[in-house]
């Protein structure tokens, strides 16, 4: 969890804590109170309301300062949006969190249902609204909540602004449940999942996030960094589907960035495209005239396109002399228009932007797999290693300047390029723009996916494995969460290491004759093995013949001579000759070493060697959590565990400090954990 977008969180909890009123109440619905807006004026400020029912609440639910909602255990209430948000808006919504104080004000809302106003379809309704008119901070934690609508109409789930730049910052976290937008012909709904402008940050996690059939975005994100300041985005391990939008309507964007610092973890980005529009996946930069600078990292992330109009997977393009950094690792792309589209279009304003891409698998794209573009006055700095580019219907990385420019020279601007320790095969238009020169390391070559096109790992005997530059690494991790450098060398590609490739099955037909005798006596004298030298070249053709034989020797009066023979020729995986023995069933494990020529082709000589599996159960045995924040065992909470925990989850003191803060046991601890700490603090253990 990144430290800035923690940070104002924590301190929104300690301030909760201190200042919560001796008359902050617990206030349960329907037994103390019929509705939840009854049950929130009830609770007061700092206190706690708990819907103990699964029934649908049809009201607008208004909060102004610190509270805690949850649903009973065992109950998953709806809330419905019956009014206006607030006095001075026009605009419809369920819940609306307006804190207006000079102190932090923190919302924590967990296992609630929400939906937009019934019938509301012309109004272009939201859901979740954040307007801080307060000089302090506001934080809104939401965990394992739902919105969605099943009339089936667009809206806006979740919208976060600040009446004016002196307004305190938003920070908003959401983690778990699910959103679901999809509509037809809507054409009103704004950003559709997550709008948020002015300033702060926005953490979300573990989210299944699905937007259909509107004019709307997964994430609109703005910052207006000369007035109000910039954003800092986290996204983690969720799922983003975007498409396919209704006839007439463009849905474009996945994640829309501007003025933003992203980081982006462990998410599936799905992008679906019909005969009509376009879904893209991250888009990062501005429009002509807007000044719009930020980052964007992105590791372990998987985009797949489906349809003829697929987007690009991650477009940046800085525009009117913005600046923005891309950092790409460990990144698979199939089936997009285009994997990774760098840089300032022909013709737009001037800008500046650096990326570096190292690791990542683009297959599959229906133009190229990363396009770098360079228009008059921009600067381009891009660093592309260890990638993998193939089966794309243009290059592998191509290059656009501005009339008369060159890679070192783009017209007015200027473009450095450096390139190398990337594996090609099989793109269309070829493997790098002429404008550009190829990497003298470079392997081109099948890379032997083990199950193309579902599993674009790389299987056994592929050339892309221990061919990679280990200088160029920056994460421990694969795009499977592996260790990414195994046996010394980093290979090519978002996956490391070589796997068993689904395909035919070698299959020995043995020739045998036998002359017995009555009492025979054997001396064998085995055959050495047979050496497989296979050559690849760019096209991936493979041929290798494998013999394996053995001829033992009888010596008595009678003669023993048994003779076996198999010989294979595989189409597209070479394996190794073997010499066989009787007790041998496991297929073998092929090491390479490598050369490459300046050409392109790659020469390997493999040698077999034993495979050996080893399966082994860890049960690991864990002490349940039975009260989050409980570090000493008391039976209670206390400020000081409060306290430590919150140094742990800054990285100031050890896991082990608190192990009672951490209840799903992943080794770190996250808001939503301070927060069951905080309630257990003032409410009780359960």
């Amino acid at each position: 969890m990144a430290k800035i977008s923690l940070c104002p969180l924590l301190a929104g909890i300690a301030l909760y804590c201190a200042a919560r009123p001796a008359f902050a109440a617990t206030v349960i619905v329907p037994t103390d109170q019929p509705t939840v807006q009854g049950a929130v004026n009830a609770a007061g400020p700092g206190g706690t309301v708990i819907i103990n029912s699964n029934a649908i609440f049809n009201e607008t639910v208004i909060v102004t300062q610190s509270l805690t909602i949850h649903g009973g255990v065992g109950f998953t209430p709806t809330i419905r949006g019956s009014g206006m948000c607030g006095p001075t808006s026009i605009l419809s919504c369920t819940l609306l969190f307006t804190p207006n104080s000079d102190a932090a004000q923190m919302l924590a809302v967990s296992d609630v249902r929400f939906m937009p106003k019934s019938g509301a379809r012309a109004s272009g309704p939201g859901v979740v609204r954040i307007l801080n008119r307060g000089a302090g901070e506001a934080s809104a934690i939401f965990t394992n909540c739902t919105i969605e609508n099943p009339e089936g109409f667009g809206y806006l789930a979740v919208d976060v602004r600040r009446i004016s730049c002196s307004a305190g910052l938003n920070h908003v976290s959401f983690h778990g449940g699910s959103i679901n937008i999809s509509g037809v012909d809507e054409s009103f709904a704004g950003s559709g999942g997550f709008e948020m402008a002015e300033g702060g940050s926005l953490e979300v996690s573990n989210l299944d996030l699905a937007v259909s059939g509107i004019d709307a975005d997964a994430f609109t994100l703005f910052g207006t960094p000369s007035a109000c300041g910039g954003i800092t985005f986290t996204l983690n391990d969720s799922n983003i589907t975007v498409g396919p939008a209704s006839p007439g309507f463009n849905l474009d964007i996945g994640v829309l960035l501007l003025d933003v610092t992203a980081n982006l973890t462990r998410n599936t980005f799905q992008t679906i495209s019909n005969s009509e529009a376009s879904a893209s996946g991250i888009s990062a930069g501005g429009g002509s005239g807007q000044q719009y600078s930020g980052s964007i990292t992105l590791d372990a992330n998987h985009f797949f396109g489906s349809g003829p109009h697929a987007g690009l997977a991650v477009r940046a393009a800085p525009f009117a002399n913005g600046a923005i950094v891309v950092t790409a690792t460990n990144n698979v792309v199939h089936s997009m228009q285009v994997g990774f589209a760098l840089g300032q279009p022909v013709g737009n304003p001037a800008g500046s932007l650096t990326a570096t891409l190292v690791n990542n698998t683009v297959d599959g794209s229906l133009s190229d797999a990363v396009a770098l573009t360079s228009a008059a006055g921009s600067t381009l700095t891009v660093t592309a290693e260890n990638n993998l580019l193939t089966n794309s219907g243009g290059w592998g990385i191509a290059f656009t300047a501005e009339a008369g420019g060159t890679a070192t020279t783009a017209g007015a601007g200027t473009a450095t390029i450096s390139a190398d320790n990337n594996g090609f095969f099989n793109n269309a238009s070829g493997n790098v723009d002429a404008a550009l020169a190829g990497g003298t390391h470079d392997v081109v070559g099948d890379p032997i996916y083990v199950n193309y096109p579902d599993d674009l790992r790389l299987g056994i005997g592929s050339p892309m494995i221990n061919a990679g530059d280990n200088a160029a690494v920056s994460t421990l991790k694969d795009a499977d969460g592996l260790m990414r450098i195994q046996n010394e060398i980093v290979d090519i590609g978002a996956f490391e290491g070589g796997f068993p490739v689904i395909g035919p099955t070698n299959t020995l037909a043995p020739t045998i004759t036998l002359t017995p005798t009555a009492t025979p006596t054997l001396t064998s004298t085995p055959t050495p093995p047979a050496t497989a030298t296979p050559t690849r070249t760019s096209n991936a053709s493979h041929t290798a013949t494998h013999t394996a034989s053995r001829s033992p020797t009888a010596a008595s009066t009678s003669t023993a001579s048994p003779t076996r023979t198999a010989t294979h020729t595989p189409t597209s995986v070479s394996s190794p000759a073997m010499t066989p023995t009787s007790t041998s069933t496991s297929p073998p494990v092929l090491t390479a070493t490598r050369t490459h020529a300046p050409t392109g082709v790659s020469t390997s000589t493999v040698t077999p060697t034993p495979l050996v599996t080893a399966a082994a159960s860890l049960t690991p045995s864990l002490t349940p959590v039975t009260c989050v924040g409980d570090c000493d065992g008391s039976g209670g909470v206390m400020i000081n565990e409060l306290v430590t925990m919150v140094n742990v989850a800054l990285g100031t003191a050890p896991a082990t400090a608190c192990e009672a803060g951490d209840l799903d046991r992943d080794g770190h601890l996250t808001v939503n954990e301070l927060v069951r700490a905080v309630n257990n603090a003032l409410d009780g253990c359960p």
